[in-house]
């Protein structure tokens, strides 16, 4: 994802249901792929976007139990 990144992809484009990378990491409990999103500011200045369901990635980590990734969700503010 690093590599990705560094060649200029857009972390913040969302799949046909509103699904973002970082919604898709905190799905499925990437805390370092979290992470390394999260030193985006692009990605940073969407953190409370939902998904095409309404839930936002703060929501889908609780809802999964990634405690870590809620922590850092709400230290990078998310609401």
């Amino acid at each position: 994802m690093k590599w990705l990144l560094e060649c200029g992809a857009d972390p913040t484009v969302a799949k046909n249901n509103g699904a973002t990378c970082l919604y898709k990491a905190c799905q499925k409990g990437h805390v370092a792929v979290v992470e390394e999103l999260l030193k985006k500011d692009k990605v940073k200045a969407s953190i409370n976007k939902p998904c095409g369901n309404f839930s936002t990635p703060l929501w889908i980590a609780g809802d999964e139990g990634f405690k870590e990734i809620v922590d850092l969700l709400k230290a990078n503010g998310a609401k």
